[in-house]
């Protein structure tokens, strides 16, 4: 019995260090300055559902390291990154539609996505907080952004 528990005890320790090492490539890669290699290997763990791997995709896609700036696909990647319990891939795509980045600004959006942010990160609070002192436009403008959003957005 002490044999079985043994043995997959070490098996568990086995599969735990190959998961966490597919990352860790992709980190040193990422730390390497190496985009494209590091790229594929976070694409494949965030397609595993690792949350931190879809985080990364999204920002190597929306800051252009190695490739170019592209914020649609970075949004996609922030978007599962958020599904997946990443919410700060939220602020990064409050951001984008705070500045305009690749979409129209939209403070509706914005206030949207960054409240999902601000869940997990004081930061992204402090940026919804002062757009809502800040914005006059969202008194014209419905102030449920779902029902403005297509049902690809949410």
């Amino acid at each position: 019995m002490k044999l079985i528990k043994l043995l997959l005890a070490a098996l568990l320790l086995t599969v735990g260090s190959v998961w966490a090492g597919d990352l860790e490539d992709a980190n040193l890669a990422f730390d390497a300055k190496n985009y494209p290699l590091a790229l594929s290997k976070y694409k494949k763990e965030a397609l595993k559902g690792n949350g931190d791997a879809a985080f990364q995709v999204g920002f190597i896609y929306s800051t252009g390291r190695g490739v170019t700036v592209d914020y649609f696909e970075s949004r996609k990647w922030f978007k599962l990154a958020v599904s997946l319990g990443r919410k700060e891939g939220g602020f990064d795509i409050g951001m984008q539609y705070t500045d305009g980045a690749g979409v129209l600004k939209d403070y509706v959006m914005a206030h949207m996505w960054l409240n999902i942010a601000s869940i997990d990160t004081d930061y992204a609070r402090y940026i919804r907080d002062n757009l809502e002192k800040n914005d006059t436009t969202t008194n014209s403008r419905s102030s449920k952004a779902s029902e403005r959003m297509p049902s690809s957005e949410l």
